[in-house]
């Protein structure tokens, strides 16, 4: 039940810092943003290292949605605040929906990417908000673990 709640009140987090994105740019990163890496780092870290297999297969999707960002980010396509945000998410993805977690993961880029190629006509190489393409991996995620969609 806590963990339900705590979704939803990220998801709503993560939906203010999305819209402050859009209006400015910037993801905003303050006491609100430390709190949520805090709790996401005292609960969601211990939980994979205990749960997660030593296999490689099983922390593979982390692996590589994590470098996918790292690489974007390093190349200027993704700003900090959202590799911030898509780290929280990711860290709190449990390990049974990790796969689903990383191809809806890759369907929001995707679709995000011809969204703003396409109706927003943003010329490409530019900054541009990406927030809200976090928010729909929150609400997707929030709603598959609510839902009780958890294998």
């Amino acid at each position: 039940m806590l963990f339900s709640v705590f979704l939803v009140i990220l998801a709503a987090w993560t939906a203010y810092v999305s819209w402050v994105d859009w209006h400015t740019r910037r993801v905003p990163f303050g006491r609100a943003g430390l709190a949520v890496f805090v709790v996401t780092a005292v609960y969601a870290l211990p939980r994979l290292v205990l749960h997660l297999p030593a296999r490689p297969g099983a922390w593979l999707p982390y692996v590589l949605l994590f470098a996918n960002v790292l690489v974007g980010w390093r190349l200027g396509a993704v700003g900090d605040g959202d590799v911030r945000l898509w780290a929280v998410w990711w860290l709190w993805t449990p390990p049974a929906l990790a796969w689903q977690g990383a191809l809806t993961t890759a369907a929001i880029w995707l679709g995000g990417s011809l969204f703003r190629l396409l109706v927003l006509r943003w010329p490409t190489g530019q900054k541009h908000p990406a927030a809200w393409e976090v928010a729909f991996y929150g609400l997707w995620l929030t709603g598959t673990m609510i839902t009780g969609a958890v294998v």
